[in-house]
């Protein structure tokens, strides 16, 4: 596949060009660091919930327009909301330290002075990060692979292959599955030694196979 802006030729499982990282291909599923960056952005959205829960709430129905109207336009209206939300709250925070500032300047001018830095530089340096980290983890990746999102959703695979839930929990329960093999084996090796069907040395090297994952 041939990028149109550089010539670069790219695989096909490519979203992005290697050389000039323009998008070529936006039908192509999230990967899972993509899609473990977009659970972890809502569950710090989430965990900062008085901040986050109008985010959340953008950002949901932001998803569900795009899938029910089949486009990617509303993308920039709800990255434009979003930043308006931000700057009203920011703004709202501000002016609240400006007043708490004004309030103790009398009796307690090194807590104005806080409160005067928190408003002129912390609230707004901390909007603007938060801005940009949901460009990043989430704006961006919608972007990415946007005609993927549109016609399957954000966690969709290709057809026949097992999502990345079931591919998560798959490898759990081999995990635990391997762990109680491993335990249920040491058992009964250890059951031998004491019924004295195996020597010491036997049960350490059976008990070291078995943690190497050779027996």
């Amino acid at each position: 596949m041939f990028c149109k802006e550089c010539g670069t030729e790219n695989i096909k499982t490519q979203v992005e060009c290697m050389k000039c990282k323009t998008i070529i291909n936006s039908n192509l599923p999230l990967d899972g660091t993509e899609r473990i960056m977009i659970i972890g952005y809502f569950v710090g959205l989430v965990a900062t919930i008085f901040f986050g829960i109008i985010p959340i709430i953008i950002c949901l129905g932001l998803i569900f327009i795009i899938k029910k109207d089949k486009s990617i336009k509303s993308l920039e209206s709800g990255k434009k909301i979003f930043l308006g939300y931000l700057i009203l709250l920011g703004y709202i925070l501000s002016i609240s330290c400006f007043v708490v500032a004004e309030d103790y300047a009398k009796y307690y001018p090194h807590d104005a002075r806080n409160y005067n830095i928190l408003g002129l530089i912390v609230v707004p340096l901390g909007a603007y990060l938060i801005y940009l980290i949901s460009n990043i983890l989430f704006f961006n990746i919608i972007k990415k692979h946007e005609e993927w999102i549109i016609n399957n959703g954000i966690f969709a695979d290709f057809k026949g292959e097992k999502s990345f839930i079931e591919k998560t929990t798959e490898k759990i329960q081999t995990i635990q599955k391997e762990s109680t093999n491993t335990a249920d084996e040491l058992l009964k090796w250890a059951e031998l030694k004491e019924k004295g069907l195996v020597t010491d040395e036997e049960f350490q090297k059976a008990k070291e196979k078995i943690l190497e994952g050779k027996l």
